[in-house]
């Protein structure tokens, strides 16, 4: 009884810390040369409208649920109402600028130069950094979302080592927000679950990517429930099979681990696809979740 109590007062001291530290009350304090700076970094500008009417709807036709880092429809019904994070909707956007339909509505101003991509994706991630140092977002979960998303874009010589920079201070940021801990009552948990998931499985799908580094997260660390498929909802299967992607990746990389004593992988049975697409309607996923294209399609048929 003692430690049904204990859990209890624990439950309700996390959930108390979670509504009072989840939005910071107060404004930063900026000098005027500091504000100066953001300005010109164009930390606090917002995208025309003509821009985010057109990359919001690709973003969540294409990475919403493939990347559930957050409900991109429910930004999009927030943006059009002047209730959205500018800083949220640049992520978005700089996430989304490099797919081919994007292209005709690059632009940073309403009748500023159309942009190519690479450059429409570097002036944004600019003033993207800018603001997260300054620390002008004053929603936390938010804050993890911009961050996460930033981690998706590692274009140039030091891409891969910023994009890492980024999804360790998402992480550092969900971990003092525990997310990654059961909070019972907590009325953003389910939008908490799957920015946390999404977290772990960054982490776990960029190993590959960077080599020798670490994981960040270990999961003896996470205390909340892993994401199960469900018959209906099609953004609960994607994220199950990323998941078992990413205990995958977890086993097929001991060897690689510094304490290794062999360079040699033992001898696990790889895993059918079925196996890991266990439980989701695998075979109706979106063509481009499943890896596959058109011509594959095309090309198999023939």
């Amino acid at each position: 009884m003692v430690l049904t109590s204990s859990a209890a007062h624990e439950a309700e001291r996390r959930l108390k810390w979670y509504e009072q530290h989840k939005i910071r009350t107060t404004t930063p304090s900026l000098s005027e040369s500091y504000r100066k700076y953001l300005e010109e970094e164009g930390a606090f500008a917002s995208l025309p409208k003509t821009t985010t009417d057109a990359l919001l709807p690709l973003y969540i036709s294409t990475l919403n649920d493939l990347t559930p880092i957050t409900d991109g429809a429910a930004v999009f019904r927030d943006h059009s109402n002047g209730q959205a994070s500018i800083y949220l909707v640049r992520a978005i956007c700089l996430v989304v600028c490099k797919t081919k339909h994007a292209a005709p509505f690059l632009r940073l101003t309403d009748f500023g130069p159309l942009l190519e991509p690479l450059e429409f994706a570097s002036k944004l991630l600019a003033g993207l950094d800018a603001a997260i140092k300054a620390d002008l977002e004053p929603n936390r979960i938010v804050k993890i979302q911009i961050l996460a998303l930033m981690h998706l874009h590692n274009d140039g010589l030091a891409g891969v080592d910023r994009a890492s920079s980024y999804l360790s201070q998402a992480i550092c940021e969900a971990w003092s927000m525990c997310i990654h801990l059961k909070i019972p009552g907590n009325p953003d948990n389910d939008e908490c679950k799957y920015l946390w998931w999404s977290l772990r499985n960054f982490d776990r799908l960029g190993k590959p990517i960077m080599a020798a580094a670490p994981f960040f997260i270990d999961d003896a660390d996470i205390g909340v429930e892993r994401i199960e498929p469900k018959r209906d909802d099609y953004r609960s299967q994607i994220m199950a099979v990323s998941l078992a992607l990413g205990d995958l990746m977890t086993t097929a990389t001991r060897a690689y681990k510094a304490g290794a004593t062999t360079a040699v992988d033992s001898c696990w049975e790889f895993p059918l696809l079925s196996e890991i697409t266990g439980g989701s309607n695998f075979h109706q996923f979106h063509m481009s979740h499943r890896g596959k294209t058109l011509a594959d399609l095309t090309f198999q048929s023939t």
